[in-house]
């Protein structure tokens, strides 16, 4: 499949701690299972199941699940590159179609 963007499916287990890191894409964290916190700077946020996390280029993150079960959640990722890579495909693909 070609997309804009990309991603992942995530699972922090209880006890578990995502390592800290910033980045220039844009990204947004769906929550699926239990629940975790999200920790930017100084400032932790709550994230269950069910809530997104929209976070802007370099803002360092990471995730903390200090629960007794584990949390999933899917990451979805991208800039400018991957999104005129995907304009650049769906034309290529569009034009070989003719």
């Amino acid at each position: 499949m070609t997309a804009p963007f990309r991603g992942a499916w995530c699972v922090l287990r209880p006890g578990d701690v995502s390592v800290a890191h910033a980045h220039h894409e844009h990204e947004i964290f769906i929550g699926m299972t239990g629940s975790a916190k999200v920790v930017t700077g100084e400032q932790r946020h709550e994230f269950t199941a069910g809530d997104l996390v929209f976070l802007k280029p370099e803002i360092e993150h990471y995730l903390v699940n200090d629960n007794d079960e584990d949390f999933a959640y899917y990451a979805i990722w991208w800039d400018r590159a991957m999104s005129d890579e995907f304009v650049a495909h769906e034309i290529d693909r569009a034009e070989s179609h003719d």
